[in-house]
């Protein structure tokens, strides 16, 4: 397995409350009304093949702090439960965000981070998810999770205390 060193340049960036998000192919454009506080790094099988690298590095936001295109996105479950809809673009079928629903009424978003503006402060990654799929050794001090359950209860530990407590 390939070893990767990585390190996160995004917090040298200027601190943005908003910023301009959009797909690979710039068709799909939204606006993130807020400064992104979680971010995770998934290595799960259908993160590999939607995103056809070896993990999705994304944010997680709650929905009201994110206007979404006015463009249409073809949103699909990829699996059953957990209810995370995976949003693509018609134009270049790539990721633009996906929307999570916690329950009725409380939906958070998951973008990208390659789908960012520079200029947008991102966190440091809180912790690798569903690592026992890894396809690349990350050498870092980013938390590892391996297994189903450990993975999902790292995220929702972290956007309980993160986005709801707002610890």
């Amino acid at each position: 397995m390939p070893k990767i060193t990585t390190t996160c340049s995004a917090n040298e960036t200027q601190d943005m409350t908003s910023g301009n998000c959009h797909c690979p192919c710039e068709s799909s454009r939204f606006s993130l009304k807020v400064t992104p506080k979680l971010r995770f790094r998934c290595h799960c099988e259908i993160c590999q093949k939607v995103y056809a690298h070896p993990y999705s590095d994304f944010v997680i936001v709650p929905a009201a702090g994110v206007e979404m295109p006015k463009t249409p996105i073809n949103f699909k479950k990829m699996r059953p439960p957990p209810n995370l809809r995976r949003g693509l673009c018609p134009a270049c079928d790539k990721p633009v965000a996906g929307v999570f629903t916690l329950l009725p009424g409380l939906q958070f978003i998951f973008i990208p981070v390659a789908n960012i503006d520079a200029q947008v402060k991102l966190p440091e990654p809180s912790g690798d998810l569903f690592y026992h799929r890894r396809t690349q050794e990350l050498d870092d001090a980013s938390p590892k999770y391996q297994g189903y359950w450990s993975s999902e209860w790292a995220i929702s530990k972290a956007v309980l205390s993160k986005l709801l407590l707002n610890n």
